[in-house]
């Protein structure tokens, strides 16, 4: 079977062409097809399954497969995975019974397998973050909790999570101020409130960690918590925390969890972590036990040998050696400046149609640094798929496109339920009047000239968004 160009393909009229056509999708050829007004019965495989699309000048009048026939019988095709399409350039007789256009087929057929996407739920993906989190593995527990709070931003729950996962002061009170505004009489956030504050002075601007056993945030040279007095590390002269009973149980929650950690996996975090609740226990033998696992788990790692040296009585530890050594691992956070990690929910995302790379590129870059968030499509149908896929806030919509023109993709789009909210503004070199109404009849949010004035198209977005 040989291998193809797709355009190369349809543009020659199939002349010559035997066998199957690989490395395209199957909506990318049809959409070919259909642009160059080719008369042709596409057979599409895909394991098992067998089905035919017949072409008349470029309309999809009728499909067959598995027993469909129509329309029912075009979405399946179009459902299916890894096609293989061969080409049959012989008028066969077949009923036009497709009324439907191809591009609507094409956009129907990507809600559908939208639906039947099986997304990380967001409790799961909640879930995930904690289980990162606990596992002090805080770079992988944010990128969960941004997604999460982009998709449920009034989780006061989930802003708890980020205020411990983050490493920066500013950052860790923004988000905890949040989570205290979305359920100030919740019983945990009232806690964490109460403990931020009482441990405002003692903290800087700048970067904290914090406490494995509590999660008081402390300062990022801090030995031991002010809050339940755990020491961070084993010390130089043994010394033991007074614990009373009532802290007491915040040791024994970081034991479960440590635990439950480690019985998963070998997790050097955990298994350090967990040594040290067992040290501030003063169950000796568990932590040393521990700490010796630490240590074959970072072979040559200096600070986990120094502790474990302490921990069996033979005092080695580097006056110069602090907790803040076991931060420089690849788990822990390495954030070196006061930057704001909080995820901006309110950030707008705007879809970029236009051919030009020039063009697309300025008006990118601009809207990047007036804080939207940006998607880019060089075509019509390109632009069809990133519409479903990545459900835009604001389309800047060019109208003189390959493939298909803005005034058809704007009908796609006003035609579509889920889609007809979505703010169009068209973009043009263009600037008569014919063209304008064109465009509002077509049902444009508004209208603009290229070359684009950024602070009018600043103000227009800002007024539909």
């Amino acid at each position: 079977m040989n291998e193809t160009n797709t355009k190369n393909v349809v543009s020659a009229g199939f002349q010559g062409f035997k066998g199957h056509i690989h490395g395209v999708t199957l909506a990318n050829f049809l959409q070919c097809v259909q642009a160059d007004e080719k008369s042709c019965t596409l057979e599409i495989l895909s394991g098992a399954k067998a089905g035919y699309m017949h072409f008349r000048g470029g309309d999809l009048v009728n499909a067959n497969s598995n027993g469909l026939n129509g329309e029912e019988a075009a979405l399946d095709i179009l459902s299916w995975k890894d096609s293989k399409i061969s080409i049959d350039e012989r008028i066969h007789e077949t009923e036009c019974i497709i009324k439907l256009s191809l591009t609507f087929l094409l956009m129907e057929s990507i809600r559908r397998a939208g639906e039947q996407k099986s997304p990380i739920p967001d409790n799961d993906r909640l879930g995930k973050a904690v289980k990162f989190a606990d596992a002090h593995r805080f770079k992988k527990a944010v990128e969960e909790l941004k997604h999460f709070l982009k998709e449920n931003p009034e989780n006061s729950e989930g802003w708890l999570w980020f205020s411990r996962c983050t490493n920066m002061m500013q950052t860790s009170e923004k988000a905890l101020r949040k989570a205290v505004k979305l359920a100030p009489d919740d019983p945990t956030v009232k806690d964490e409130w109460e403990r931020f504050e009482k441990c405002r002075s003692s903290l800087n601007s700048g970067r904290i960690r914090r406490c494995p056993i509590c999660w008081t945030p402390l300062s990022i040279k801090a030995v031991q918590c002010i809050f339940c007095n755990a020491f961070l590390h084993v010390p130089r002269n043994h010394e033991y925390p007074e614990i009373d009973t009532e802290k007491s149980k915040l040791f024994d929650k970081a034991v479960e969890r440590y635990t439950r950690i480690t019985e998963n996996e070998n997790d050097l975090n955990a298994v350090f972590f967990l040594s040290i609740a067992f040290y501030n226990l003063q169950k000796m033998d568990e932590a040393i036990s521990n700490m010796r696992q630490a240590v074959s788990l970072s072979p040559g790692n200096k600070f986990f040998e120094n502790q474990l040296s302490l921990l069996e009585g033979e005092g080695l530890l580097n006056s110069d050696t602090t907790i803040a050594s076991a931060e420089k691992r690849d788990e822990e956070p390495d954030v070196e400046s006061d930057t704001d990690d909080t995820p901006d929910v309110s950030k707008k995302k705007v879809l970029v149609v236009e051919d030009s790379p020039t063009t697309r590129k300025v008006v990118v870059t601009f809207l990047e640094q007036s804080g939207f968030d940006t998607i880019e499509a060089e075509d019509g149908f390109e632009a069809l798929g990133k519409l479903n896929e990545d459900s835009p806030d604001a389309v800047l919509l060019d109208i003189i496109l390959p493939k298909m023109d803005g005034y058809k993709i704007l009908s796609v789009i006003r035609d579509n339920e889920e889609l007809k909210q979505i703010p169009v503004i068209m973009l043009t070199s263009k600037d008569g009047l014919i063209n304008k109404m064109k465009g509002k009849l077509a049902g444009s949010t508004a209208y603009l000239t290229k070359p684009v004035n950024h602070r009018e198209l600043l103000k227009t977005l800002n007024t539909y968004l």
